[in-house]
């Protein structure tokens, strides 16, 4: 695992360094786009929509994208369980929706790495568009039907390596044209980084410091605003049922002093039900919630990469992740995946993914329902997602074998996974 991450990280840096001097010399010949450039907007403390970001940057007209997804051969054969094929090559780090359509968001071979370029992948006809403008800072990706909101930074300056205030872009979902950036906060290091996340009813929960604000975006209203007492947020997940709210919050700055903590609030009151001291600190951690359990991953491999807890988080139902912290016959050992390991609830399966596992489990037992069969490492391993579409499973796999990127994978799943 160690190998493989470090050789992700030289291929990223490779493509920065190379990439850095041509594009800012693209971006001073010109826009490369028929859209107009964006006028700079003066900064605001409050959050203001504009136009668009300051100084935008477009896409080099040099830099070939592909237009549409270019399926490989079904491995090892089609129809069969755990079969997987890649469908489009790239620099993926984000990847969200659902139904047909897939947002990714992916580095380009020819920029700097704090910038970055969001992608739509139609499924079901194979079409790939593109957004004309660069990201800069991009963190996260939430999609409702009012638009794509994208999580970044603005442009203060045209020297790449200081971005602006933390800033809320929103693309139109079919087209990919960029509506308004909104921007919510200071510079990205001067404050805690807000976290997006997609609520009911096409609403958006934007976290930043200790308070989070329930927003409907179109037209821009915050509907609620609500807060943690000590730490930030960091991350919130929601039941099936819309009734309670999960909550991920951060104490202290690391380093023998911070650690992270898990809320079970009551949605509608906001009241704190229960809470939970995790384990580990200076990782991230994710939270998907189940009717009557919770799932934790939280990339500490000593202390288990993902764990189950109870609803009300008083019972620890699972450990994977790691021999020294196993404690059960179910725990298999080729979980032993080091920091590359989420824990994703779809429907009737909690899907676990590294980058040398793939397997689904009860959601609120962790009971193995299927496991990849032979050697994991060269199974269909997902570093990000899944998602679901048409009985399949799509997710971002570290390609590696002398093909760089991340890849967009399509895995048919055996049929006890689909509940």
């Amino acid at each position: 695992m160690r190998h493989v991450t470090c050789r992700k990280a030289w291929l990223r840096r490779a493509a920065t360094y190379l990439g850095t001097v041509l594009l800012l010399v693209a971006c001073a010949r010109g826009t490369g786009g028929s859209e107009p450039r964006v006028s700079r907007a003066h900064a605001t403390s409050s959050p203001a929509a504009s136009p668009g970001p300051d100084y935008p940057l477009w896409v080099p007209a040099s830099v070939a994208l592909p237009r549409h997804l270019e399926p490989r051969t079904w491995s090892p054969v089609a129809s069969q369980a755990w079969s997987h094929r890649l469908l489009l090559v790239g620099w993926f780090t984000r990847l969200a929706g659902a139904g047909h359509v897939r947002y990714l968001l992916q580095e380009l071979p020819h920029t700097p790495y704090p910038v970055q370029l969001l992608a739509r992948a139609d499924l079901g006809t194979g079409d790939v568009r593109y957004a004309t403008q660069l990201i800069p800072g991009p963190q996260s990706v939430a999609v409702t039907p009012t638009g794509v909101w994208v999580l970044g930074s603005a442009w203060i300056t045209r020297n790449l390596e200081h971005l602006g205030p933390e800033t809320l872009y929103r693309f139109d979902p079919a087209t990919l044209r960029l509506v308004s950036a909104r921007r919510i906060g200071p510079p990205a290091g001067w404050t805690p980084n807000p976290a997006l996340s997609a609520g009911a009813d096409g609403e958006l929960w934007l976290a930043a410091g200790s308070t989070a604000r329930l927003i409907r975006p179109v037209p821009w209203s915050v509907l609620r605003t609500v807060s943690v007492r000590h730490g930030r947020v960091a991350q919130l997940a929601f039941t099936p049922d819309g009734r309670r709210v999960y909550v991920v919050v951060a104490v202290g700055s690391g380093a023998g002093t911070g650690r992270w903590l898990i809320q079970e609030r009551d949605r509608a009151s906001w009241a704190l039900l229960s809470t939970r001291t995790l384990p580990g600190y200076g990782h991230g951690v994710l939270i998907s919630a189940a009717d009557s359990a919770v799932w934790v991953s939280t990339g500490v491999a000593h202390s288990g990469g993902v764990q189950l807890l109870s609803g009300d988080l008083h019972a620890v139902r699972l450990v994977l992740g790691a021999a020294e912290a196993a404690h059960g016959p179910e725990e298999k050992h080729f979980f032993d995946f080091g920091t590359e390991v989420t824990a994703t609830v779809l429907g009737g399966a909690a899907w676990l993914t590294a980058m040398n596992a793939l397997a689904c489990l009860q959601p609120a037992t962790g009971r193995v329902l299927a496991e990849q069969p032979g050697d994991q490492r060269h199974g269909a391993a997902l570093d990000q997602g899944p998602t679901v579409y048409d009985g399949n499973i799509y997710g971002l796999q570290f390609l590696g074998g002398g093909v760089p990127g991340e890849g967009l994978v399509e895995v048919h799943q055996p049929a006890v996974c689909a509940g």
